[in-house]
């Protein structure tokens, strides 16, 4: 058997193997561009017509294939070993995104686990590994609610957290307003607010301007300072009603946690471990 005649064979084979008959596959391989009757699909496939090799990109993209799969034994045992390669990676990376997928579910079911203990009064010890503040954004946005509502939920009441935050706001306005001093000291619930101002700069390496120029730089930062006083301002109502919830020393304090669930160290996983733990039953044994 020639070549000519080996990927006529070829295509013969695919095209049964799909359940076609020449004339479908012919009428498939027109609609995409390919001018083949079936009596010349019918040559191709005796191999007394070659295939050329622009057409064969048509007719291995119709047949849902390779274009090398049209090569006499799929493009031999190498091609084929090489895709069962390609199988491994793709089904490693399923698997590894279903491990990610199950790890965000237990930290999102443990955080949510540590809010219920908090509502009914428990009082831990907890650790918490991560800032108070990124706790409450991260509760806010799995609740789709915000951080007032939140906290409501905790047990904190609302025209408590309502008017701390908006003391928070005032003294925004006041920083804006007379610019960004790092020897300030700042209000009693953000302390050191001026090395924090000082140290952000240097880290950053702004060229920070006073309110007079108004430059990128200056609005960046102050929108930094604005959410550093909100969360101080969150940070305080936690210390006030729950003294018992420690942040690590290694706690992450940023807001970017919104979509990560904090670690939580002190609450009660049983039910979360035998929910995680549980055997899988085989398809056969699942009722429809």
């Amino acid at each position: 058997m020639d070549a000519d005649e080996a990927v006529g064979k070829r295509i013969e084979d695919l095209r049964v193997s799909q359940g076609l008959s020449q004339g479908e596959l012919s009428d498939k391989l027109r609609a995409a561009g390919l001018n083949w009757s079936q009596g010349t699909l019918s040559r191709v496939e005796a191999g007394t017509r070659p295939v050329r090799f622009t057409e064969a990109f048509t007719v291995a993209n119709v047949l849902g294939i390779d274009a090398i799969a049209l090569a006499p034994a799929g493009g031999g045992l190498q091609y084929v070993y090489h895709q069962d390669l390609d199988a491994i990676v793709a089904e490693l990376q399923r698997l590894q995104a279903n491990q990610r997928q199950f790890d965000r579910a237990i930290g999102a079911s443990e955080t949510m686990r540590f809010a219920i203990e908090l509502s009914e009064g428990r009082q831990g010890p907890y650790v918490v590994h991560s800032s108070v503040a990124a706790i409450t954004h991260w509760l806010a946005h799995h609740m789709r609610t915000t951080p007032v509502s939140a906290l409501e939920l905790l047990g904190i009441p609302r025209a408590v957290t309502t008017d701390q935050l908006a003391r928070a706001a005032k003294d925004f306005q006041s920083i804006k307003k007379s610019g960004l001093d790092p020897e300030w000291e700042g209000p009693d619930y953000a302390p050191h607010l001026g090395e924090w101002i000082s140290n952000f700069i240097d880290r950053i390496s702004l060229d920070v301007v006073r309110p007079e120029g108004k430059g990128r730089d200056w609005m960046f930062t102050l929108a930094k300072v604005e959410e550093r006083l909100h969360d101080a301002a969150i940070a305080s109502l936690w210390s006030r009603y729950f003294p018992f919830v420690t942040e690590s020393a290694n706690a992450r304090d940023t807001r970017d946690m919104r979509l990560e669930s904090p670690a939580v160290e002190g609450i009660d996983v049983t039910e979360i471990e035998m929910q995680s733990t549980m055997p899988m039953q085989p398809p056969s044994a699942i009722q429809p």
